[in-house]
């Protein structure tokens, strides 16, 4: 509803992308009004810009990536305060006035620069993807168990660091609490119920919880949660999902601002995707939950800096629909290849979740908006079935402009076997 009253109310229209159509080529041009050649992110790893280095790569995420001048940059010559959440590229700040949180956006799984360690989960099912292989055992050698109307089980809750850095094991404790068989589970630093730190009931989060991790030698305050996803009434079945660990600090400039806003807002969540459904160890709602609290967080935080703070412009995105189109969309288009009917339905039903999350956020927005605040909604690229293939580098080594060292006959990219061409004889 809120889409249509935008098209209904204001001006609807096609927008072109410029090439290459990847994504961080596409997000520079929007906050740039630049191209690809003016802006310079060709690719998802561009050549050190400042000052041009060759040989020296940086990431299409990080902002000093961009050569053209960004909005943000513009607002601040005119003393006009700007903040860019979760946007590729927005950071580091390049002005005084042009503010930011958690600048990366990235969309990858686990690149936050920002997290300790990203999502994960815990089952006894077999071979889950992105979970620990855990066995629950009778709980024993605890104090202060737990209250529980049948004999708990207990099983361990690795944490590992994703930079160097101390790894944590919680012990997890499934438990009865009505008197029908196991159905939630207390998470504690040690076995001692003392030392609860959370829990969570079946299809149910757990509080926030705050937690010291140690990375890089350093003793740094994150947060996270988990959620209860299936246990079985015997403990026979368990899937537990952990939320990533998130610093409390350090994803905002000015630095202060993370803890002005996470005081009054609640934690910060940087990845959101429908990645917990694809592993298997979350649900739809699992997946939907975190985007629905991740987009929840950005239109408040946005809404209450543009008007109570003294904001003029708010740049943010929303990555979920991209990670639907590479899910799904082979599902619920009957000219991909492999396309299943049987899988359609639950498709379109993911998608029709997945907008009216974004329509709520959107909604929100407008809701907030005087007549002086103007709301754009754009996409950076679209999306469609899969139906072609072409490798450039194998037509180029077919006609003797690229060669590759003798020996080598796999196929070749040029990010993992760049050293493998005969520099020589080669063309290009």
């Amino acid at each position: 509803p809120n889409l249509k009253r935008m098209a209904d109310e204001g001006v609807s229209t096609e927008s072109y992308c410029v090439l290459p159509v990847w994504t961080p080529t596409n997000w520079a041009t929007l906050m740039t009004g630049a191209n690809t050649g003016t802006h310079s992110v060709s690719r998802w790893f561009v050549n050190t810009p400042h000052p041009r280095n060759a040989k020296s790569t940086v990431s299409a995420f990080v902002g000093n990536a961009v050569t053209a001048e960004t909005v943000f940059e513009a607002l601040d010559r005119a003393g006009l305060k700007s903040v860019a959440i979760h946007y590729p590229a927005g950071g580091p700040s390049r002005a005084p006035m042009a503010h930011t949180i958690d600048p990366f956006g990235h969309p990858e799984f686990g690149s936050s620069p920002f997290e300790v360690t990203p999502a994960h989960g815990y089952t006894n099912l077999g071979d889950v993807q992105n979970s620990y292989r855990i066995e629950l055992q009778p709980a024993r050698r605890w104090k202060n168990l737990p209250n529980s109307n049948s004999p708990p089980l207990e099983f361990p809750v690795p944490i590992v660091t994703k930079k160097e850095g101390e790894n944590q094991t919680l012990v997890g404790l499934a438990i009865d609490s009505g008197g029908r068989g196991l159905d939630t589970v207390v998470l504690c630093a040690h076995r001692d119920g003392a030392t609860e730190l959370g829990r969570s009931e079946i299809g149910q989060w757990s509080p926030w919880i705050n937690r010291e991790f140690t990375v890089e030698g350093k003793s740094v305050p994150a947060t996270f949660r988990i959620r209860t996803v299936e246990l079985a009434s015997d403990g026979s079945r368990l899937r537990l999902y952990r939320s990533q660990v998130m610093y409390r600090e350090g994803f905002t400039e000015p630095p202060e601002l993370a803890q002005k806003l996470t005081d009054r807002f609640g934690p910060y969540l940087e990845h959101a995707s429908i990645y917990p459904l694809s592993w298997g160890v979350g649900d739809l709602e699992t997946a939907l939950d975190e985007v629905d609290y991740h987009c929840t967080w950005t239109v408040n935080v946005g809404n209450y800096l543009l008007h109570e703070e003294g904001y003029s412009l708010l740049y943010t995105h929303i990555h979920l629909f991209d990670y639907l189109n590479h899910e799904f969309l082979a599902d619920m288009d009957p000219s991909a290849p492999g396309y299943d009917r049987e899988k359609s339905e639950f498709g379109w039903k993911v998608y029709r979740e997945a907008y009216k999350v974004a329509d709520r956020l959107f909604g929100k927005l407008l809701e907030a908006a005087d007549d002086e605040t103007a709301i754009v909604i754009v996409s950076d690229h679209a999306a469609y079935p899969q139906k072609r293939a072409a490798d450039p580098y194998k037509l180029l080594q077919d006609n003797g402009f690229l060669v590759l060292k003798e020996g080598f006959n796999k196929r070749f990219y040029p990010s993992e076997a760049f050293d493998q061409v005969d520099m020589e004889r080669t063309k290009v």
